[in-house]
């Protein structure tokens, strides 16, 4: 229709000059006598009336189209990448029962009737249990806090990562571990800062997330992000998974950190039961299984887990 109207008004001109010059030519094609001034008033009328209908059934410009449906576009992918981020990778995903919260970045899951340790991707814990270091600072507390997120006996999704690989040299699992359909464990143990984001060579696929996550506890002073209770001395950037050159948290202050005393069960020492660093208390003189773990995280005295486990005492600490 457009492209009529564009006739329409090239041949107006054409034919308002030749009305002027032969008015007998217009009447021939209209079939009755007109006047020069009714053909000028004639032409002006089809040239106007032609632009109009130009106007009216012109399409949009190509370029605000585009635009407008690229912006369409991008907003939809990020509605789509946003809700993707909440929700779990169902492709990727097995069912598994948590049997063991060994620190704030390791479990012992069982899948299948079968024991697997799974180091957690993307995040680090400060050190508990590994003999070769000592507690750092904040240690107790995230185990402390993975072991209330994940209930021993719950049921739990492990969520795989091409980018990564299926185990690590200590032959543990790498996963992602997600409470639920809508709660990554990893994430939510950076966001209330009972964690770093830990990225081991490669990117992985909640990386951005995990970052940006570490970034709000930070501002939000939440954990060990607090001020005054961690100082952190950087150091070089890690290049094993995990490392044993990663950055050390140390109290701020000039004499050793010691770790607060918390139970780790459901059962909590009396008020007249103080509790000291002792190492050459055998487990048979350990009054209860709160008091093993802390003669072996908060002391560090190693000789209560012989087989390095994380478990101390074993025949009163189940789990072991």
């Amino acid at each position: 229709m457009e492209n009529i109207f564009l006739i329409i008004f090239l041949l107006s001109p054409f034919l308002l000059l030749a009305g002027l010059i032969k008015p007998s030519l217009i009447s021939k094609i209209i079939k009755r006598n007109v006047t020069r001034k009714a053909i000028v008033l004639g032409g002006i009328l089809t040239i106007i009336g032609s632009l109009v209908g130009i106007g009216i059934t012109a399409d949009p410009p190509k370029e605000n189209k585009e635009v407008f449906l690229s912006s369409v576009y991008n907003e939809t992918v990020k509605t789509e990448t946003e809700v993707s981020s909440l929700s779990i990778d169902t492709n990727n995903v097995i069912n598994a029962k948590v049997s063991r919260v060994i620190d704030g970045d390791t479990i012992e899951v069982s899948i299948d009737s079968k024991t697997e340790k799974v180091r957690i991707i993307g995040i680090d814990s400060p050190e508990t249990v590994d003999p070769r270091n000592s507690v750092e600072c904040f240690g107790i507390l995230s185990s402390n806090k993975a072991r209330e997120a994940l209930k021993i006996g719950g049921d739990i999704y492990l969520e795989s990562d091409p980018s990564q690989d299926n185990k690590d040299k200590y032959s543990r699992l790498l996963r992602y571990v997600w409470i639920n359909e809508k709660t990554d464990f990893g994430r939510y143990m950076i966001e209330e800062g009972y964690a770093y984001e830990y990225t081991y060579e490669k990117p992985y696929k909640y990386q951005s997330i995990y970052k940006q996550s570490q970034k709000d506890a930070e501002v939000g002073k939440k954990g060990l992000w607090a001020d005054g209770v961690c100082v952190i001395t950087p150091t070089a950037k890690p290049t094993a998974y995990p490392t044993n050159t990663k950055v050390l948290y140390v109290a701020p202050t000039s004499t050793p950190y010691v770790a607060p005393i918390i139970p780790l069960s459901n059962i909590s020492p009396s008020s007249d039961s103080l509790w000291t660093c002792d190492c050459s208390l055998t487990c048979p003189n350990i009054s209860s299984c709160d008091e093993a773990y802390f003669q072996l995280n908060t002391c560090g005295c190693s000789i209560r887990d012989r087989d390095k486990d994380g478990v101390p005492c074993e025949d009163i600490c189940p789990g072991g």
